[in-house]
């Protein structure tokens, strides 16, 4: 979820403008100069992002622009949060960002009663002591 998040705001950031407003100047002051300024790397980069992104259906793509504009409308410090997660995902063994990514279809999966009684016991957990835990878990684990 972080991955595809952050992918898109790079994505959609890159790629709102379609590449033909590059090639062709629509009248906003220093456009070609930005794209003459791009290296031949970060230019097939984009080339390929556009494409890409145009393969897409169109409700994905209503789906990822909205998804930015959540993500845009984030404070900077949620959007920060949010970066270093997904920079702490990525840095996980592929085995272990899959099983992450089961463990979050499955969350999505669970009725909204059940997650938020889950949500609440969570909340309950974080508030007792490490002996309190320690207690609970040896109770239940016996």
């Amino acid at each position: 979820m972080i991955k595809r998040l952050i992918f898109i705001a790079l994505a959609i950031s890159l790629m709102v403008i379609p590449i033909k407003t590059y090639a062709q100047p629509t009248g906003i002051p220093g456009e070609m100069e930005q794209w003459e300024k791009l290296s031949p790397a970060q230019k097939k980069a984009i080339i390929k992002m556009y494409r890409k992104w145009k393969s897409l259906p169109k409700e994905r793509r209503r789906q990822i622009i909205e998804n930015y504009r959540r993500f845009r409308a984030l404070p900077p410090e949620k959007r920060a949060q949010l970066w270093r997660l997904y920079k702490r995902f990525k840095s996980l063994p592929p085995a272990k960002r899959q099983a992450l990514i089961r463990k979050f279809n499955r969350w999505k999966k669970l009725p909204a009663d059940k997650r938020e009684r889950l949500r609440r016991l969570y909340k309950e957990w974080k508030r007792l002591t490490p002996e309190e835990r320690r207690l609970l878990r040896e109770k239940l684990f016996r």
